[in-house]
């Protein structure tokens, strides 16, 4: 389900892969329940968060498409969502919705912060900002304050399109988002510019050049490759976030292969009688 109510429970096949999911965790071995649990448990684990896009709605190819897959491609993405904003009833103004608006570019700024999140790493470091519920980084490697954070826009419909009637592309949205917030040049150690300047020579972070890395100039400080940005829900919906990490994330262990891509997408054949499916 890709429509109204598609976080949802009923009869829709959402919850009940996700459900399915959990079951196997539980039953199958793949992971010690008395540690999954938790103290109390919560009710998105229950089945967890699944859904898919609405592709008829969306002024945009489909986001497996973007990613390099075919059209026709029937493809899966997984990964572990840590928050999501714009669900819990205290969080839902916080980002836009058909109900309430706060105007074009103020919903447009809303998605940004978001996505960026409060006090990026690389700004955190900079000014040299304390928390100790914050995991230990280190702060002389500027792609990795950079690159720290991945996050999924769940665009509903009527947004995406006014975006898109606007003349956002997928591209530039993420690109607005990337440069949003840019942090002074001036304001980074000597340690810091020497590490941004080599980002910089590689092309390794969006939107960032050798041209900033000088006096005056200004740094982005949220790499917007690693911004998936989808489209689902009903034509008049609400937007949500997620705080996600997928084919890599700080928790992660050292692949032998590291994927180019933060998402973890597969294409998926023979589970349905479909020609997708097949």
């Amino acid at each position: 389900n890709s429509d109204v109510g598609y976080l949802g429970p009923g009869t829709r096949a959402n919850s009940s892969i996700g459900r399915a999911v959990s079951l196997c965790v539980i039953n199958m071995g793949w992971m010690d329940f008395s540690i999954d649990g938790g103290m109390m448990g919560q009710p998105s684990r229950y089945c967890n968060v699944i859904f898919c896009e609405n592709e008829d709605y969306s002024p945009w190819e489909p986001f497996h498409v973007s990613q390099g897959f075919k059209p026709e491609d029937s493809t899966v993405m997984l990964g572990e969502v840590t928050h999501i904003d714009g669900d819990w009833p205290f969080e839902i103004t916080r980002m836009p919705s058909s109900v309430w608006t706060y105007g074009f570019k103020a919903d447009l700024d809303r998605l940004a912060v978001r996505a960026v999140g409060h006090s990026p790493s690389l700004e955190f470091v900079a000014k040299g900002m304390h928390d100790i519920h914050r995991l230990s980084i280190n702060d002389s490697n500027a792609k990795m304050l950079i690159s720290s954070r991945t996050y999924l826009l769940v665009l509903y419909p009527g947004q995406a399109r006014e975006l898109a009637a606007a003349g956002y592309t997928r591209e530039s949205l993420a690109g607005y988002v990337g440069d949003y917030n840019r942090f002074p040049w001036d304001e980074l150690s000597s340690e810091l510019q020497e590490s941004l300047l080599e980002v910089a020579k590689k092309g390794e972070i969006p939107g960032l050049s050798v041209e900033d890395c000088r006096p005056g100039g200004t740094v982005p400080v949220f790499d917007s490759s690693r911004l998936g940005i989808l489209v689902s829900g009903p034509l008049n919906g609400q937007t949500i976030g997620m705080t996600y990490s997928g084919a890599s994330g700080l928790m992660q262990g050292a692949a032998a292969k590291p994927r180019k891509t933060p998402f973890y997408l597969k294409k998926i054949t023979g589970v349905a009688l479909t020609k997708a499916g097949r």
